[in-house]
């Protein structure tokens, strides 16, 4: 933190293969301020020294994985969770995305004494972030990190987002991210053994009895909410239309885009410090454009730099 400040807390939220871990890591790429922190990574470590230590394996029955955990303790589970910089820098990052941790990892990931173990570690990681001059905002790629971050003195969370993507869109991202070949074999197999996996992680995700990973009840809708189209429509409509707002809603919205997102919103970032809501964002969409991936992150840092300015001028006008 800088004079004394709140360290800034921004959250990622959402489900597999969404975008939130590439939108986290490039935020903090173009913003020299920024810190990042991630959870994703802190279930595959439990899991690779579970598989390590010979206390799991893929062929065992889910209801056998959790009976082993729960045996174990909140210490020791947390014990793991610290090794995961020595994994990344003596083994490297991939081994925590081998083939058995990918199949094992949302077995482990619910059950509540593992989740309570990889909060305890991440708690601490956040306190060292708000206790160095360096960062003044943190950008948390996890699920449903909320309630610690705001226990956390010293934090302020300024927006929530939860990110979103079709399984079969995720499953495309992985296979591009594999340098596979559309319409190869390879492609074919790779890409529905990805959406499987996706689909069964979303899934007990979503329905799991701790920290279900679901939007909020009120989550603003970046591409369905009528005041943040209204706010595209004016701002294109002062700038491009000379006032006319029905000429820009036509152009907006009657003419190729008959799914109306074709043009990213504006304000999300503004209504969401505002009224203190979480952002639905889903990155679906963007397969549509030239450039996906960048026009995304645009969209993702858009959202954020409004976030930023909208909570500079509330707390001057507090």
């Amino acid at each position: 933190m800088i004079d004394g400040e709140k360290l800034q807390v921004f959250e990622y939220n959402g489900t597999a293969r969404s975008g939130k871990g590439s939108i986290v890591a490039w935020l903090s790429e173009v913003h020299p301020e920024v810190a990042t922190d991630e959870t994703g990574a802190d279930y595959r470590t439990l899991t690779y020294f579970l598989v390590d230590g010979e206390l799991i394996d893929p062929e065992m029955p889910a209801e056998n994985i959790a009976k082993t955990i729960e045996k174990l303790s909140v210490g020791s589970l947390s014990e793991f969770v610290a090794q995961r910089q020595i994994v990344e820098e003596q083994l490297g990052s991939d081994t925590l995305y081998s083939p058995e941790v990918s199949s094992l990892v949302h077995h482990v990931a619910p059950l509540e004494v593992v989740r309570d173990a990889v909060k305890k570690g991440f708690s601490k990681r956040v306190e060292q972030v708000r206790d160095n001059e360096e960062h003044r905002i943190l950008l948390v790629d996890g699920r449903n990190l909320t309630p610690v971050i705001t226990s956390i003195k010293g934090t302020e969370l300024v927006m929530r987002t939860f990110v979103y993507c079709i399984p079969i869109e995720g499953a495309y991202r992985e296979c591009v991210r594999a340098g596979l070949e559309p319409g190869t074999e390879a492609w074919d197999a790779a890409f529905m053994k990805n959406l499987e996996m996706i689909e069964e992680r979303n899934a007990v995700d979503s329905n799991r009895a701790q920290d279900p990973v679901v939007q909020e009840a009120n989550a603003i809708n970046y591409w369905g909410s009528n005041a943040l189209m209204r706010n595209t429509v004016r701002l294109y409509s002062d700038y491009l239309f000379d006032g006319d707002e029905a000429e820009a809603m036509r152009y907006i919205f009657t003419s190729d885009n008959s799914d109306f997102t074709d043009v990213p919103r504006i304000g999300a970032g503004y209504k969401a410090v505002k009224e203190n809501r979480q952002v639905y964002f889903n990155t679906t969409p963007f397969r549509t454009y030239s450039n996906s991936k960048h026009a995304m992150l645009l969209a993702a840092n858009n959202m954020f730099e409004e976030a930023i300015r909208a909570r500079e001028i509330i707390g001057k006008i507090a």
